[in-house]
């Protein structure tokens, strides 16, 4: 199973960021739900891919948090 997050999308596939942050890796858009967005976080296993909404979200509020500070007056 990869774990990833959804970088992109290509024509018809979707670039997936893997877990490490190093690499990303190319899968047909085909495999994926009709409702995935950049930023999801996903579970790859083989032709079957399920959206981590919880930890998507817990992510969407970190980087928020994140640039909260950065951008703090």
């Amino acid at each position: 199973m990869i774990k990833g997050i959804v970088d992109r999308f290509e024509k018809d596939i979707v670039v997936v960021e893997i877990k490490n942050g190093d690499d990303t890796q190319d899968f047909p858009r085909s495999i994926f739900p009709k409702d995935i967005e950049v930023g999801h976080v996903v579970y790859i296993d083989g032709d079957k891919v399920r959206i981590d909404r919880e930890e998507t979200e817990n992510l969407e509020r970190e980087i928020k948090e994140l640039m909260d500070d950065v951008w703090e007056d």
